[in-house]
Order: structure tokens, then sequence, then C-alpha cells
């Protein structure tokens, strides 16, 4: 099994030992994992966060094959978010005192580069760190409408999975997740409990 979250966490977590409380180069409202701010409606929430670095999980490349194991080129993206009450330019550049949004992107990539994340702490073997890609701005209703500057930045690295025995062979299986909870035999109910829909990702758009 590949624990995402604490993946995700643990990028999280880099960015914040570089970035954040004492002796930082300056103050972050937010460093954490996305949780849908470009698609909110609470417009005032998200500002709040203001400048944030944003960390989402985008997904992984066709798993290459190591022995028992499985070698997995996940990608993540970093978005760097910064707004002034100047001017989109000042968001950008920054003003006040506060990063702009090429700071933070900028910043976020020179953290990350190279780094393994400390991911063998958490029994995660890293086979190649982190890795960067590419940059591009995000534009979409509430980026344009509030005149942000955001930006997301592309990271890639690699690390090993052990598939876990489980009887016989089973082809490419890596886990099998059970969520229902099964009633005593004298007490089954008519029909089993149904899991509701899980269609729970969440759309973001940073590329046009």
């Amino acid at each position: 099994m590949i624990p995402l979250g604490k993946i995700e966490g643990a990028v999280v977590d880099t960015l914040k030992a570089a970035l954040a409380g004492a002796g930082a180069p300056y103050a972050l409202g937010t460093i954490a994992s996305y949780g849908g701010e470009f698609d909110s409606d609470d417009v005032g929430k998200v500002l709040a966060k203001f400048p944030a670095l944003l960390v989402s999980f985008s997904g992984w490349d066709e798993p290459s094959d190591q022995g028992a194991d499985k070698i997995f080129d996940l990608r993540f993206q970093v978005f760097a978010c910064a707004q002034s009450l100047l001017n989109e330019g000042s968001g950008r550049a920054g003003a006040s005192g506060k990063p702009g949004a090429y700071q933070l992107v900028g910043d976020a990539a020179l953290v990350l580069d190279g780094s393994a994340l400390g991911l063998d702490e958490i029994g995660v073997p890293v086979t190649r760190p982190v890795a960067i890609g590419a940059m591009q701005s995000v534009r979409n209703g509430l980026v344009q409408a509030k005149r942000l500057a955001v930006y997301a930045l592309d990271i890639g690295f690699s690390v090993r999975a052990t598939r876990k025995a489980r009887g016989q062979p089973v082809g490419e299986l890596l886990t099998v997740n059970v969520d229902w909870d099964i009633p005593p035999h004298d007490a089954a109910p008519e029909t089993l409990p149904v899991d509701p829909p899980r269609d729970g990702s969440q759309t973001i758009k940073p590329r046009e």
C-alpha cells in the first residue's frame, strides 16, 4: 500500500520546516494540503489563508517492476498563492513586506529540489528524490475575479512499494480494502449496507 496521505503530509512538512516558524524568511498564512480553495464560494475564508503554499497529489505514471517490488513515479503540485490590495502585479512580485507568488514558488522549488522528504523515516523507501518540473499560472473564475496571483509547481519523485502476499498470487493486485461491517449471522439484515457513492475527487484546473 502507498500511504499517499502521509506522503502528501511529508511534502507539506518539508515546506513548513524551511518556510514557517522561527527563522522563517517571511510570514505565510498557510502551508497545507489543497482543500478546494479555488472552487470555494467563501472568498473571505480563502483570502484569509493567503499568502499560501498548497499541496495536491496529481497522480502517478505506470509503475515499473523491481524484483518483487513496484516503483511508483509520483506527481504532486504545489500552488503558490498571493494577493495584494494594490494590484495583481503586486500580488505576483510582493508588496508591503509580504511575499509575492513569484518568491513563494521559487522558494518552494529550492526547498523541495533533491529532497527525500523524510519518507524513509515513515517506512516509505525513496528511489528517486524530488525533481522540479514545469511551473505555470493558474487561471479560473475566482483567481481572475479577485486578481489573485497563483502559480502551480510540478514536482515528481519515486518510491518503492512491496507487494503483500495474500495466499495465491493475484496478478498485479497490491492491496484489498474491505469496508463493510458484517453483522452476526443470527441478526443479519435482509440486505447488506451499501457505501455511499465515492466521487470524492476534487476538481482543480491548474492548467489551461
